[in-house]
């Protein structure tokens, strides 16, 4: 992946306006641009080689918006930002070398306007790979893309950008796009339709909610946030 040299400039002005120094990593943490006139510490040390672990844990477990977490190799608070929901690149405001009253608010105003520049720099996505009907391996899957409980277009982007198994787009369709809620009824449902434990269960919907990187637990949320992802046709439900 290759930036422009003028985004070095760029970091260091919104570096100045965050007060404290911005950088932009890759997904696995190789740093693609930092603040010439706001060095981090962590990038001089001679052991540093160019791979900062802390953006690469922060793009494997990414959160929406501009998030405030803690490094996971010292601690210090940062500023996050994820270029896209599958991370291509990550900002960071290295929150702890702020002194200024104020610091927070602006860092994450600055990182918010560095990951869209990012955004546009980057090339564009390749668009998901097409599923046939007739590729689809589960019955279940098949009348959920009948029924509009999945889109067409949903399906791909499942499948390609989160990665979802067969069997982890049955129990998203059974448990979370289906009139009843996530319970222990569900989970009974669930099991029973797709032959397997209550526990199994609760573990795919625990896998689900990090590979989604859902917040929120409620079903109607969670319907609610796959109808603005275009993941559910208009007739579903």
């Amino acid at each position: 992946m290759t930036l422009t040299v003028e985004l070095s400039h760029v970091v260091d002005a919104l570096s100045r306006e965050a007060g404290c120094p911005l950088v932009v990593a890759g997904p696995d943490g190789t740093v693609l641009a930092s603040a010439v006139r706001y060095p981090v510490p962590c990038f001089s040390a001679p052991e540093f080689t160019g791979i900062c672990p802390g953006a690469r844990a922060f793009a494997e477990h990414p959160a929406a918006g501009a998030v405030v977490r803690q490094c996971p190799k010292n601690g210090q608070a940062h500023v996050v930002v994820s270029v896209d929901r599958q991370p291509r690149a990550v900002v960071l405001a290295e929150l702890w070398l702020a002194a200024a009253r104020g610091a927070r608010a602006r860092a994450r105003r600055a990182a918010r306007v560095l990951a869209g520049i990012v955004r546009e720099a980057l090339p564009q996505r390749a668009p998901d790979p097409e599923v046939a009907a007739e590729e689809v391996p589960s019955e279940l899957l098949r009348r959920a893309l009948a029924d509009g409980r999945l889109s067409p277009g949903g399906l791909r982007r499942l499948r390609a950008r989160y990665r979802l198994s067969w069997r982890e787009l049955e129990v998203l369709v059974l448990y979370y796009l289906t009139a009843h809620g996530p319970d222990g009824r569900a989970r009974a449902s669930v099991g029973e339709a797709l032959g397997l434990t209550e526990g199994t269960v609760r573990e795919y919907v625990r896998r689900l909610r990090r590979k989604l990187r859902l917040r929120f637990r409620r079903s109607p949320e969670i319907w609610a946030w796959a109808q603005a992802e275009g993941l559910v046709g208009e007739n579903g439900r």
